[in-house]
C-alpha cells in the first residue's frame, strides 16, 4: 500500500488453493481510495486473473459514507465476461 489513510492505492497478489493444489496462476489486485469530503470517500477495487486460455478481469467503483462508528459502501462490479455490471453493498461497524 502506497499512500495516506485519506488518499492510497493497494497491490495484491495471491494463488488459490483447491483440491490439495495451489492454482498455478496468480490472482493480481489492484485498489484505492480517495477521501473527497469528511464523510465521503470513493474507491475501487479491480481483479485480474490470468488463466492459460484467457484473462478474467473484474472492475469496481463506488463510494464509502463515513460515520463516527459506522460506515456503508455502495457501488458497481463490471466484468467484460458477464457483460452487465452488478450492485455491490457493505456495512462496517467499529466496536
Amino acid at each position: 500500500t502506497a499512500g495516506s489513510i485519506e488518499h492510497n492505492v493497494s497491490g495484491s497478489l495471491g494463488f488459490g488453493f483447491a483440491g490439495g493444489e495451489f492454482a498455478s496462476t496468480p490472482l493480481i489486485n489492484i485498489s484505492g481510495m480517495t477521501r473527497v469530503s469528511r464523510k465521503l470517500m470513493l474507491m475501487s477495487e479491480n481483479w485480474i486473473l490470468p488463466l492459460s486460455d484467457e484473462t478474467f478481469t473484474a472492475f469496481s467503483a463506488g463510494v464509502r459514507i463515513l460515520g463516527d462508528k459506522i460506515a456503508a459502501d455502495v457501488g458497481l462490479v463490471y466484468s467484460p465476461d458477464a457483460g452487465v455490471p452488478f450492485p455491490i453493498a457493505g456495512f462496517s461497524v467499529k466496536f
